[in-house]
């Protein structure tokens, strides 16, 4: 059962590489089918276009890929959310620095009282302007840190939806004969059992 998924699993990540290879750096010639149960398997054509590309190593052959590849599954309609994450990450981060403003006034108010520039009924009120501030941005920071983690975990799943919409489909679209010619995975387990 164990080493069923594990197959499987390395099934799908080979599939997805080749989903995700084929959008980011389409080449004249797909990427060849894997010939072992390993599904490390690649012509040395294609390992040498895939090396003088940057993209592979001589060594391991681990694909490199740019940081630009994380957006690949975002479509339109994920700009929005994108963009609103962004935002509300700067805005969130901007927040500890204000804190950090409004405890300096209020300590530098307690430096002048200790000093005897202020009475004490200005410190008093000084101090609870301040802290009626520091409470307001406390909500504000409870607020904005709820609303970007709320939308960054938005974004998040509308990335693994277009991912996962693009891998069936990618699949959907495939021949017949390439399910029936794994040699591991759910499909190879299927067509093994049945003769």
């Amino acid at each position: 059962m164990a080493s069923t998924t594990a197959t499987s699993a390395l099934s799908y990540t080979t599939t997805m590489d080749e989903i995700s290879l084929n959008s980011l750096f389409p080449v004249e010639t797909a990427l060849p089918q894997p010939d072992d149960d390993r599904h490390s398997t690649r012509s040395s054509q294609d390992s040498e276009a895939l090396s003088d590309a940057g993209l592979v190593t001589h060594e391991d052959e681990q694909i490199i890929a740019p940081w630009i590849s994380l957006f690949v599954f975002t479509t339109r309609r994920h700009r929005i959310a994108l963009g609103a994450a962004l935002v509300l990450s700067v805005v969130s981060g901007l927040v500890i620095p204000g804190m950090s403003v409004l405890m300096g006034r209020i300590f530098g108010a307690f430096a002048r009282f200790g000093s005897g520039a202020l009475r004490p009924g200005e410190f008093m009120d000084e101090v609870k302007k301040y802290t009626l501030w520091l409470t307001l941005l406390g909500c504000c920071s409870w607020m904005l840190n709820g609303a970007f983690f709320a939308i960054w975990l938005w974004f998040g799943e509308l990335q693994a939806k277009s991912a996962r919409d693009k891998l069936f489909d990618s699949l959907i679209g495939r021949d017949l004969n390439w399910f029936e010619e794994r040699k591991s995975g759910v499909s190879a387990m299927i067509t093994g059992s049945q003769t």
